[in-house]
């Protein structure tokens, strides 16, 4: 999902990306929004995240089998920068490393994520 949606924040659309392969339900809702809100404010992401995840927690007997994970997503070669000037917009103290909380789905015939959180006031 991660490498989908940095071509999604690149062009501020999802289309012509897989995003939508990867991700589903609230993940998928929480991407568009953002997506929008950069579009209306003139920003695209140059660059790229980088992360590491684990897997907290499995429970393959749910009606649909879930895995929680953690990441830890570091942003500091991805920059938010004004589309038509190029220009970073990046505002000063802004946590470039933070975890984030998700949930992947087994939907039968492949595994998606249905929802993440940001939790910047959580270094990593």
């Amino acid at each position: 999902m991660r490498t989908e949606e940095i071509k999604a924040s690149q062009t501020g659309y999802v289309t012509k990306t897989r995003l939508s392969d990867y991700s589903y339900d609230k993940a998928m809702s929480k991407a568009k929004v953002a997506l929008f809100n950069y579009r209306q404010q003139g920003v695209v992401f140059k660059g790229a995240p980088t992360s590491t995840f684990k897997v907290t927690s499995i429970d393959l007997h749910a009606s649909r089998p879930t895995v929680k994970m953690w990441e830890c997503l570091d942003t500091s070669n991805w920059k938010p920068v004004l589309k038509e000037s190029g220009k970073g917009v990046a505002t000063g103290g802004q946590v470039r490393r933070f975890v984030i909380t998700g949930v992947v789905v087994d939907l039968g015939d492949r595994w998606m994520v249905q929802d993440y959180t940001f939790h910047r006031d959580q270094k990593c």
